[in-house]
């Protein structure tokens, strides 16, 4: 005391120390006793094999599978004192059904995979691209000794079938410190409140040359979370960003995509909106004359806007009936023209025209 106040210190007692640990942590306070252990076997010899998730720390995830009896004492051996337990049914070798389930993004998930041999992948945030099977690397792999499963993140959703907190050396339940959540969390929190089709509202922040523009979808935790691109804004074509996604304007997409790694989420303004090709399709055959007015001039024909967003092509061979060299033999653009509809190739999204055959008609 007496050096402290010689170099100026006044010792004051206060109620508590800022670092005591705290016994009030949410979730599951059970502790992994020798009834959890028990248990546990139980549901490995009903079950044959079920998935232990263990948590040192707040985001860190370690995986075993256990498959029979005696691996519990083995696990129970190498896992870190207070650690989080958690008991999830095994691991699936029917990758079919969980590219399903990825695709289907009901909810927030971990995507957690084995591979043969019985180590783990890291596991990633369950996005919907991971449930595609047509790429060089996928995701979720088939074959012998691949297996994979889909473990809940958000609080509410977390349904395991045994929960648990792992006690010290000595027996007793004691809780880790708890640290503030910080900025990063909580913008994490609020993108995992985002889901695939949800529609969002947001405020065109900024511009990224022709590419497209971010979107604040929060005033606080959302700024430039949101990015619309060129494509997904109109389904009509228009000459500048500004004329349909200004800075400043308030706007109402759908989200695409929610890309974990980038902390960005893909937004569309045409998804929101119908199709105007598909409507032209389901309302016109092969056989109706249509009016539309020529764009472009090709070497292998002219293109004809039909209405905003639908167009369609007239070859060279259909634009007389005789030989010509160039479309500009016949047409120029900005000419009206009305034409015989020869095909909707619905699958490529093309639409045939003949001029000549509506002359003739």
């Amino acid at each position: 005391m007496a050096r402290t106040r010689t170099l100026g210190l006044f010792v004051e007692r206060v109620e508590s120390s800022p670092y005591d640990p705290v016994f009030d942590e949410p979730g599951t306070r059970q502790p992994a006793d020798d009834a959890f252990w028990a248990e546990l076997g139980s549901l490995v010899d009903e079950f044959g094999g079920v998935l232990l998730e263990e948590r040192p720390v707040g985001n860190v995830y370690r995986w075993h599978r256990l498959t029979a009896a005696p691996e519990i004492g083995t696990v129970r051996r190498r896992l870190t004192p207070r650690a989080r337990l958690a008991v999830w049914p095994d691991l699936t070798d029917d990758a079919e059904a969980v590219r399903a389930a990825i695709v289907r993004q009901e909810r927030l998930e971990l995507l957690v995979r084995q591979y043969p041999g019985g180590g783990f992948h890291t596991a990633r945030v369950a996005e919907p691209g991971m449930g595609r099977a047509d790429v060089p690397s996928p995701q979720v792999t088939d074959g012998p000794g691949h297996r994979a499963a889909l473990v809940p993140l958000e609080p509410a959703d977390r349904r395991p079938l045994l929960a648990a907190v792992l006690p010290d050396a000595d027996g007793v339940l004691r809780a880790r410190w708890r640290a503030n959540r910080t900025r990063a969390d909580e913008r994490r929190t609020f993108l995992g409140s985002i889901r695939v089709g949800d529609t969002v509202t947001g405020i065109v922040a900024t511009g990224l040359n022709d590419v497209g523009v971010y979107v604040h979808l929060d005033d606080d935790l959302g700024r430039y979370l949101g990015f619309l691109r060129v494509p997904e804004m109109s389904w009509a074509p228009f000459d500048s960003v500004d004329d349909v996604a200004p800075i400043g304007r308030e706007i109402h997409a759908e989200v695409l995509q929610v890309d974990w790694g980038r902390e960005q989420v893909s937004l569309s303004l045409k998804g929101l909106q119908p199709d105007p090709w598909l409507l032209f399709a389901d309302t016109h055959q092969v056989g109706d004359t249509v009016s539309g007015v020529v764009t472009h001039l090709l070497s292998f024909g002219a293109l004809v806007r039909i209405e905003e967003g639908v167009g369609g092509v007239i070859h060279l061979t259909e634009l007389a009936d005789h030989d010509i060299e160039t479309p500009e033999d016949v047409l120029a653009i900005g000419d009206e023209v009305r034409a015989i509809l020869l095909d909707l190739d619905r699958d490529r999204r093309r639409i045939s025209l003949s001029l000549r055959q509506a002359r003739t008609k």
